[in-house]
């Protein structure tokens, strides 16, 4: 005896078979999203602070991002940042002296793929600045020194071969130096650190 199928049971057949693929969720692979990057100043005295900011294009809205420095031959991570419901960023790190290239990372995830900016340059520069340079008037120093830690410094005048002592002061934290000196002639000066054990 042959297996007879009514039309509404094959129908019932067809969807029951089909009705575990349309519960399956298509799978959406992670975007490749495009970074942008911009430093607020080229240029800084080293110490002070750069703010790198830019966008991430794609799905990418509480992406974390990672601001690197270029160390030698190794990127090396300097500051953390989150991208915003805008789908853009903000993070800050203190300039060392030097030219160092920086680049901003955004870490993967199920939306978006790991991707990184291109690299942009700032200038650690280091300077001594002399105001006002009148002679017989009281003139401020202010310098920049590499190191950032507070230490005693010397502001000293140059007379034949040798360095004169004009005044002592001690750098901040930030390795800025302000001191007060006055001279009876037009002389060269420098800000000098000696040799100092330093604790911290």
């Amino acid at each position: 005896m042959g297996v007879k199928f009514t039309f509404s049971k094959l129908l019932v057949f067809v969807l029951a078979a089909l009705l575990p693929l349309a519960l399956v969720a298509p799978a959406h692979a992670a975007s490749n999203p495009k970074v942008s990057i911009k430093a607020s100043a080229a240029s800084v005295a080293p110490g002070r602070t750069v703010s790198f900011t830019g966008a991430v294009t794609k799905k990418s809205a509480g992406a974390s991002v990672s601001l690197q420095r270029l160390d030698g031959s190794t990127w090396v991570h300097v500051a953390s940042g989150k991208v915003s419901k805008k789908k853009k960023f903000s993070v800050t790190s203190r300039a060392p002296s030097g030219a160092h290239a920086y680049r901003i990372r955004v870490i993967g995830s199920k939306k978006i793929k790991t991707a990184f900016s291109k690299s942009v340059r700032v200038t650690g520069l280091v300077g001594v600045s002399v105001s006002p340079a009148m002679v017989g008037a009281t003139f401020s120093v202010t310098a920049q020194r590499r190191s950032f830690v507070s230490r005693p410094v010397e502001v000293q005048q140059r007379v034949g071969n040798a360095w004169v002592n004009l005044a002592t002061g001690t750098s901040s934290t930030a390795g800025v130096v302000v001191a007060r000196a006055s001279l009876s002639e037009s002389a060269v000066v420098r800000v000098h650190a000696p040799a100092a054990t330093v604790s911290g």
